[in-house]
């Protein structure tokens, strides 16, 4: 079974994007079960892979936890999960497995997109697409019980 890629959130909305964070979902073979293989979050021209083997590279370079950026980011392990932290007011936690948690500051309500929604306080236009429609089927990204897992957004 092939994998999908998805944008978990951006600034979309803004006139220049300053964020945006990205999964690639696979089912496994052997579970069908939906894994996250990867995380991308790209902060201005920084490009943070978090693998699904633990592994970090930064702007396609191997790095070694804990790291810093001083004034753009830093990138740190916390028990199962890497943590991204960027001075734009955002961070991504992932476990490595199947859970993305991604927390903007309230300076963003109402200029986000992504499968995480727009943060406008109405839940019910969160899945409007890129012409302005709302999506209502997902396939790819739901469990075997149907609900939508691992993705989250949070005021800082």
């Amino acid at each position: 079974m092939g994998s999908c890629e998805y944008k978990l959130a951006s600034d979309c909305k803004s006139d220049v994007t300053m964020f945006e964070v990205k999964a690639e979902n696979r089912i496994k073979p052997d579970t069908l079960v939906a894994t996250v293989m990867s995380v991308t979050v790209i902060v201005g021209s920084m490009v943070v892979v978090l693998q699904e083997s633990g592994a970090v590279t930064v702007n396609d370079v191997s790095v070694t936890l804990p790291m810093f950026v001083p004034g753009v980011l830093k990138i740190r392990a916390a028990g199962t999960f890497t943590i991204v932290e960027a001075e734009i007011e955002i961070m991504v936690q992932y476990d490595h497995q199947s859970y993305v948690s991604i927390r903007v500051s309230e300076n963003y309500f109402e200029n986000m997109c992504g499968l995480c929604g727009n943060f406008n306080n109405q839940p019910q236009d969160d899945f409007t697409g890129a012409f302005g429609t709302v999506v209502r089927m997902f396939t790819c990204f739901h469990n075997r019980s149907g609900a939508l897992y691992g993705c989250k957004i949070w005021i800082v």
